[in-house]
């Protein structure tokens, strides 16, 4: 048996076994940069924390590499992201951004118009905050990045809406797709991640352990669905298939993620502006706060 490949529902739920494994580096293969404030600040983790695990792990389920590096703080990490679902993403999040402020502009008009520079924006953060390497695959090969972790005891962390085939057996689809009669048809399949280039990685890589989340369970519990077909393949590459923290449903997974984004567009939106133009140490401090003891308020008291 080569190693082992856990299973879970939510991309956060993945963290502890690759923890608990430690490894020198991890290569994460995943739609979405994942890089959300909860896995950052320490008032937020408490009120997280505080919840029962699935609730838990869908409010931390848009942090994913945010909380690899609180809980990893030596490992060398790479968060790997198609380039043109990282310029959706982050665009994305401006967009929010400035419903937030309303006609208060904090963006740059050419970051709001250049995609280019919405990447820059976000590779910095990562880079800078979270101290990870962000690697743009495609258009960069995984055959070169699996070079930079040759010799070391590496884990390969898969949030399967990476891989194209995966679109519709994910909770959340990639950003920027168009899917029409279930057919990808913009951009271009190339652009998107692909199982046989990860299946390549994995070959080069060899890793001991390998984590898999996001798959919707109907995908899981359908013969020769894309995500059967994926796991089987992993088998045959003599990886024992384990399965981590799985929902009951597909439909409890979209409650939770339903509740989780109502509260960032509601009351975290709400408090956000409260702190428009605050930047002192204090106020910092407060907004965080308040933001935990909504979190605390909305998710566990309202049930």
């Amino acid at each position: 048996m080569r190693g082992r490949v856990v299973v879970s529902s939510f991309h956060s739920s993945s963290v502890g076994y690759i923890e608990d494994y430690y490894p020198d580096a991890v290569i994460s293969l995943d739609s979405h940069p994942d890089t959300f404030v909860f896995g950052l600040t320490e008032k937020l983790m408490e009120a997280a924390e505080s919840m029962p695990q699935k609730l838990r792990d869908s409010v931390l389920r848009p942090s994913a590499h945010a909380l690899m590096r609180r809980r990893m703080p030596d490992v060398e990490i790479f968060v790997v992201v198609p380039l043109t679902c990282l310029r959706s993403a982050v665009l994305g999040e401006f967009k929010h951004a400035q419903r937030i402020l309303g006609s208060q502009r904090i963006i740059d008009e050419s970051m709001e118009i250049t995609p280019k520079r919405a990447v820059e924006f976000q590779n910095l953060f990562i880079e800078r905050i979270l101290k990870m390497e962000l690697y743009t695959s495609p258009p960069n090969s995984l055959k070169k990045l699996a070079g930079k972790v040759r010799g070391q005891i590496s884990v390969i962390d898969i949030d399967v809406d990476y891989m194209v085939d995966a679109q519709g057996e994910c909770y959340t689809m990639a950003p920027g797709l168009e899917i029409i009669d279930g057919v990808v048809v913009k951009p271009r399949k190339s652009e998107v991640g692909s199982a046989d280039k990860v299946f390549k990685l994995i070959k080069l890589t060899k890793p001991e352990l390998i984590t898999v989340s996001e798959a919707k369970l109907k995908a899981l519990h359908t013969a020769n669905s894309f995500t059967d077909k994926f796991l089987r393949m992993l088998q045959a590459l003599r990886y024992k298939v384990e399965y981590g923290p799985l929902l009951d449903s597909d439909e409890e997974a979209y409650n939770l993620i339903e509740k989780h984004e109502n509260f960032v567009k509601g009351k975290l939106a709400e408090i956000e502006r409260k702190y428009i133009g605050h930047s002192s140490y204090e106020s910092k401090i407060e907004e965080e706060e308040e933001i935990a003891q909504a979190m605390r308020e909305y998710f566990l008291e309202k049930g």
